[in-house]
């Protein structure tokens, strides 16, 4: 639908992952998106707490690990003579990953 589609907009083009959350908390500001129908809506936190949720399920009451727990978890199990190797290939492409800042946040 047409509301999704400006969804998709708004977070292609607005979201991000902090690099310090606590900080951008303190600091950020609200920004401006213009709607297709000329329509103007505020943009505040939701830009970095949405992406947030991947790191710290926690704020949202959820048990399951953030993502860079559930990657270092999954390396630790595999055989000591893997993990430097599995730790020097990981590969972070499409859907999410591509919001600005999720690379750096990941390491």
């Amino acid at each position: 639908s047409s509301d999704r589609e400006v969804v998709r907009a708004i977070k292609e083009k607005l979201s991000y992952v902090a690099l310090d959350y606590q900080t951008q908390l303190e600091t950020s500001e609200s920004v401006v998106y213009d709607l297709p129908d000329w329509q103007q809506v505020w943009v505040g936190t939701e830009r970095f707490e949405a992406p947030e949720l991947l790191f710290k399920p926690h704020l949202i009451g959820s048990h399951a690990l953030g993502i860079h727990e559930a990657v270092h978890a999954t390396i630790m199990r595999c055989e000591l003579v893997l993990r430097a190797d599995l730790w020097s290939n990981i590969l972070v492409v499409g859907g999410v990953s591509l919001t600005p800042g999720f690379s750096e946040r990941l390491k």
